[in-house]
């Protein structure tokens, strides 16, 4: 009995390629191609980020390859592309009820926990936070993102340790503390509230910084 040789993957997708998705769902190589000049990379960048070969990601973008789900996850996450929606234009039997998101390594993030964590400190934050993506400008989004993670070591540094090897009370903070500058964190912030806080609240300034004025001469 002869077999025959059996085909790829890739020869499968051209041969018999899934079903077309509904109308209002774009096709996953526009998906991806158009998130991806959005976000400024090229195909080189994006395939070095999800683990593919350029080769690999111009045919999944010339819909002559269809991305696993795992090369979805990792594409999710660097292009900010619903995962949902992408397996919905991938064709893909199994799509869940929910919305899921993941990070660099593809492991899902608990999206929930995050949100009742905002929610928790102030929940006006979330409305700061909508409509991001208008704002989110890669210099805009990496300033918050090293704000929010000054934040979080400021915090660590200065946590008192509370217990010692011993199981008892121990009222010194971690080592990290003496490395950690905290004092350069909370002029920071307080040069951000005071700068940016009338102009944001809209008071009137009509005071102009006289640094400011002499730039505005230079530049004239």
């Amino acid at each position: 009995m002869e077999f025959s040789t059996p085909i790829s993957s890739e020869e499968m997708y051209r041969k018999f390629p899934p079903e077309a998705p509904a109308d209002d769902v774009k096709p996953i190589e526009d998906m991806i191609k158009d998130a991806r000049l959005r976000k400024g990379l090229s195909q080189k960048d994006l395939a070095s980020l999800i683990n593919l070969s350029t080769t690999q990601t111009s045919k999944i973008e010339n819909g002559q390859a269809r991305p696993s789900k795992q090369s979805l996850r990792l594409i999710s996450f660097h292009l900010g592309l619903n995962y949902r929606d992408m397996l919905l234009a991938c064709r893909y039997s199994d799509i869940r009820s929910r919305d899921s998101y993941f990070d660099a390594d593809g492991n899902e993030i608990d999206v929930k926990a995050i949100v009742d964590s905002i929610y928790e400190a102030d929940a006006s934050l979330l409305l700061a936070l909508a409509g991001i993506s208008k704002i989110g400008s890669a210099k805009n989004i990496e300033a918050l993102k090293l704000l929010i993670e000054a934040y979080r070591k400021e915090d660590a540094a200065t946590r008192p340790v509370k217990n010692d090897d011993n199981g008892g009370e121990n009222g010194s903070t971690p080592e990290s503390s003496e490395k950690f500058p905290s004092y350069i964190v909370d002029s920071v912030r307080e040069h951000i509230i005071s700068l940016l806080g009338p102009l944001v609240n809209d008071d009137v300034i009509d005071d102009v910084p006289e640094e400011n004025e002499a730039q505005e001469r230079m530049l004239n």
